[in-house]
């Protein structure tokens, strides 16, 4: 944890976590299913309401099965492994240094390729759809 600024334009300073060692994620999830196999490690995740980021882990002859990600818009970077990229109806290989998007509105599939563990990094960032205050009437 670190004393960093509330945010933009306040002087308000809060504890908040801003870096991770390798390993040492605070939420750990295995997804284990007739369908699909993965391990997702939650790492930023203090403004999960619109945005966070993690790990995940594919073990070899698994997958991170087909998924829509209507409002939600993806980045991944390949940190180790191979694996099979199915995103709406376009498939591609991806492997250790590769990085790619999942846009808003399409699903997604990964699957596990090659004869070691895959390892991504992900971020993600939510469409969030903000109403008018009351506030804003008023200065009309």
């Amino acid at each position: 944890m670190a004393p960093i600024f509330e945010g933009p334009g306040s002087e308000n300073m809060i504890e908040r976590t801003i870096a991770w060692a390798p390993n040492r994620a605070k939420n750990v999830s295995v997804i284990q299913n007739n369908e699909e196999m993965f391990k997702i490690a939650t790492l930023f995740d203090q403004d999960s309401e619109f945005s966070g980021g993690g790990i995940i882990e594919i073990p070899v002859g698994s997958r991170k099965a087909i998924k829509s990600n209507d409002d939600t818009y993806f980045i991944f970077y390949v940190i180790d492994g191979v694996l099979e990229v199915t995103i709406s109806h376009n498939t591609f290989v991806a492997k250790k240094g590769c990085s790619f998007e999942v846009p808003m509105g399409n699903f997604y599939q990964f699957e596990n390729i090659h004869n070691n563990s895959v390892k991504l990094f992900f971020v993600q960032a939510k469409y969030v759809v903000v109403e008018p205050s009351d506030d804003a009437f008023d200065s009309e």
